[in-house]
């Protein structure tokens, strides 16, 4: 709604698809958002912001390298990602980032999330943590900004 006076509607979709590769623990995906015609106000429009989006992601378990618990200090999963974003009118950005998680007792998680945005001026570093105990989890990330105030992420949840 503009100016109280006026009003404009527009339509818009997402696709996208994942790939379980034959590699355990090896997935891809991508992702087309804002795919739709430009939001038009009187005679004028502005396209959306078609978004490409693609990743790939690598989960396994100490295991599977063939280390014991004790050789991986306690770590018992690890998840690697990296992906690659180009917006419409904007250059393409890609970030990178690592999670080690640790089984704790009585069916609890503890997850150390660490990641970088390369190519994009507002975002840098990342680190966080998460926690999950049962049903419940708690989330924490502390965005590490290059020309604004750092940003700090929380969530909380629970799974039904």
């Amino acid at each position: 709604e503009l100016a109280q006076e006026a009003r404009t509607t527009g339509t818009s979709a997402d696709i996208g698809a994942l790939w379980h590769t034959p590699l355990a623990g090896f997935n891809l995906g991508a992702s087309l958002l804002n795919m739709g015609p430009a939001i038009k106000f009187e005679e004028d429009g502005d396209p959306l912001p078609l978004t490409a989006r693609f990743g790939a992601a690598y989960d396994y378990k100490a295991g599977d390298l063939g280390l014991a618990q004790d050789d991986s200090f306690g770590f018992s999963q690890f998840l690697i990602t990296a992906d690659g974003v180009k917006t419409l009118d904007q250059r393409i950005s890609f970030s990178t980032g690592i999670e080690i998680g640790m089984e704790l007792p009585d069916q609890g998680h503890v997850a150390l999330r660490a990641g970088y945005v390369f190519n994009r001026d507002s975002d840098s570093a990342t680190c966080g943590i998460g926690l999950k105990q049962g049903r419940y989890f708690f989330d924490y990330a502390l965005g590490i900004m290059r020309q604004l105030s750092n940003v700090h992420h929380f969530s909380f949840g629970l799974n039904f």
